[in-house]
């Protein structure tokens, strides 16, 4: 199973243009791509897809997000930056802001880029491979994130089921309204 997922790591060559280890040796273009990830989001049962196009690719991420109907996470297209992420509502591009602090910088510029991204319907989407730690699941919970990157197990998961205890009736579990995406809103 390794083997499989080493030859599906996707990367863009700048020079070329081209997308390298979609599965195979072969070079794809972006219209390639996307028809890969509109087949594997119909086919399989998908909820999330990050960054799947270049980092600078925002109206190919844009038309993603109009062909398929699940979460489009934008990581390295967005780097947590305001002025990434209006450039990505502009385009349409994405449809969730992967959050890491550290990325920009200080807490206040991340709750900044938050505030802009639910003002323009954009979904935030913490992520704890920084090192944040089990601080993260207080953060996610803080700023009302309907999904959350790498922190349901262990620790995090744990920390979440405490969140719930000491809300009590008020906790809210999202579910399928937490993500974005045409197929979750109906």
């Amino acid at each position: 199973m390794r083997r499989f997922w080493e030859k599906a790591r996707l990367y863009l060559d700048k020079k070329t243009g081209l997308y390298h280890g979609l599965f195979d040796e072969k070079p794809h273009t972006t219209d390639e791509v996307i028809e890969v990830i509109k087949d594997m989001a119909y086919k399989f049962p998908f909820v999330i897809v990050e960054d799947p196009l270049g980092e600078d690719d925002f109206e190919g991420h844009a038309r993603i997000c109009r062909e398929v109907d699940i979460q489009i996470v934008g990581d390295d297209l967005f780097t947590t930056n305001s002025k990434r992420v209006v450039q990505g509502i502009k385009a349409g591009a994405a449809n969730t802001v992967l959050l890491k602090v550290n990325q920009i910088g200080t807490i206040s510029e991340s709750l900044e880029m938050i505030q802009l991204a639910y003002e323009n319907g954009y979904g935030v989407m913490p992520c704890s491979s920084r090192g944040e730690g089990i601080s993260i699941v207080d953060y996610c919970v803080g700023i009302n994130a309907g999904t959350i990157r790498e922190s349901c197990l262990g620790s995090s998961g744990s920390r979440f089921l405490e969140i719930e205890r000491e809300l009590g009736r008020n906790a809210v579990f999202a579910g399928k309204r937490g993500l974005k995406g045409r197929r979750f809103q109906q």
